[in-house]
């Protein structure tokens, strides 16, 4: 359980931005999407990387994409 809970703390703070930028009203935009098909290859890689995602994607690939979509819009 402890291995688990750690993994979950890597991977929970991405899954919260998402589903904040969700709930804001933030339609499934194609950059959206995209940043939803990223963290679940991340969340394969950090708890079944047996399992083979379908991209690599690191904690600064899933920063990058979220600072895009969270940048003030204007």
């Amino acid at each position: 359980p402890g291995k688990d809970l750690r993994k979950l703390e890597l991977v929970e703070p991405y899954a919260r931005r998402f589903r904040e930028l969700y709930a804001a009203g933030e339609d499934l935009s194609p950059a959206l999407r995209g940043v939803q098909l990223m963290l679940e290859d991340f969340r394969i890689s950090v708890f079944a990387p047996e399992l083979g995602a379908a991209s690599r994607v690191s904690t600064s690939d899933l920063e990058a994409q979220f600072a895009l979509l969270e940048a003030p819009r204007g």
